[in-house]
């Protein structure tokens, strides 16, 4: 075999592998992609968090108005009471001597008053029968300026043993008061928190001895920044992160005076107490509508770009097939796994939402499944 035919036989076999290779080396140059078709949406919704500690709507730290021996203490740290009940008890044994001697004095003015009622009652009567006398002209004008004399005076002195009588009276009320005062009742449903005396102690005047905690609402005071006040609704419920738990409250009041030091205004919520405890953090969350046009992206489809901008691939068709060019945006809000942007993004295009690190503008794509855009702080893209 001459060298000329061997030379056209190897170039023809060269000819047959290089179109056989052709198909391969051309899908070879095809990136495959995950594609998203993104939508402007015409706001975003952000989530802010604020927090605050619990505590009671009512605390009471009771105490006696004067002093003296505890007698009994009816109650334990612990325990749950009611409207009424007895807390704790001071000696009464001198209190209740005070009281039978002042009731003793009220019985004895009484008994004055009494006899002192029934003296001017004669004296009017001796009164009346000598004016009769006077009348037929057989009695003394004189007798009878002495007799309405006395029946003054006697009349005047009911009127002191009457006021005495009333003073003997408040007095006792107020013994009994008194009596009344060594015992202290819970003046609202709690539970005892703390007890700071036991049998025996001797107590001074206004000594705190327990501690009372109100239960089944807890009040909740937050600082709101003055731009998110205008999100707040009275009465609206609301969702509080309490000890790894949702809780929800609502709303009772805005105080008018902000913070001079923080700027912030106070809100004050009301929490059911759904097993909480007073002085826990809790972290009130505000969801509040921005009005901002823009787009939800997940993270992984954005590529860091010059002057705090980011950059995305857009999927172009054409007759060469499938390719990417960049656009820019701007984050407006970012959320756990998607931001909204803005940018020379268009309503309907698709991008390129993995894999963007071996991406380049111009290369040619091949989209191998679509997903939409799901964070956690971001809705799904797809239109219903």
């Amino acid at each position: 075999m001459s060298t000329r035919l061997r030379i056209l036989r190897l170039l023809a076999l060269l000819t047959i592998i290089v179109s056989m290779l052709t198909p391969t080396l051309a899908s070879a140059d095809l990136l495959p992609v995950t594609a998203t078709t993104v939508y402007q949406q015409p706001s975003y919704t952000v989530s802010r968090h604020y927090a605050g500690l619990l505590s009671p709507l009512r605390t009471s730290m009771p105490g006696f108005e004067t002093g003296g021996v505890v007698a009994r203490v009816a109650v334990e740290e612990g325990d749950e009471v009611k409207v009424g009940d007895l807390l704790i008890e001071l000696d009464p044994a001198a209190s209740r001597a005070d009281y039978r001697a002042v009731k003793a004095e009220v019985q004895s003015a009484q008994a004055r008053h009494s006899a002192q009622r029934a003296r001017l009652e004669l004296s009017l009567s001796s009164l009346q029968r000598y004016k009769d006398l006077v009348v037929k002209g057989h009695g003394a004008l004189q007798r009878l300026d002495e007799l309405q004399i006395q029946s003054e005076i006697e009349s005047a002195q009911v009127e002191v043993l009457k006021t005495q009588l009333q003073a003997a009276a408040a007095k006792l009320m107020l013994a009994a008061v008194r009596l009344e005062k060594l015992r202290i009742t819970a003046s609202f449903d709690a539970i005892v928190q703390t007890r700071q005396v036991d049998e025996g102690s001797i107590v001074s005047p206004g000594q705190v001895v327990m501690t009372l905690i109100e239960r089944g609402e807890f009040e909740l005071k937050v600082g709101i920044p003055d731009a998110m006040v205008a999100y707040l609704r009275e009465d609206q419920v609301y969702r509080f992160n309490v000890m790894n738990r949702s809780v929800s409250g609502r709303l009772t009041a805005i105080l008018p005076v902000a913070d001079v030091v923080t700027g912030t205004v106070t809100a004050v919520f009301r929490l059911a107490d759904a097993g909480l405890y007073a002085g826990t953090v809790a972290e009130l969350v505000m969801n509040a509508e921005v009005d901002e046009p823009g787009f939800w992206l997940p993270l992984s489809a954005l590529s860091e770009s010059q002057r705090g901008l980011w950059s995305v691939f857009v999927i172009r068709s054409g007759a060469g097939g499938q390719t990417v060019e960049t656009r820019l945006v701007e984050i407006l809000h970012r959320g756990d796994d998607a931001v909204f942007v803005r940018g020379t993004l268009r309503d309907g295009e698709r991008i390129v939402s993995a894999g963007t690190a071996r991406i380049v503008p111009g290369q040619r794509v091949d989209v191998t499944r679509e997903n939409p855009v799901v964070g956690s702080a971001s809705p799904s893209l797809a239109r219903e």
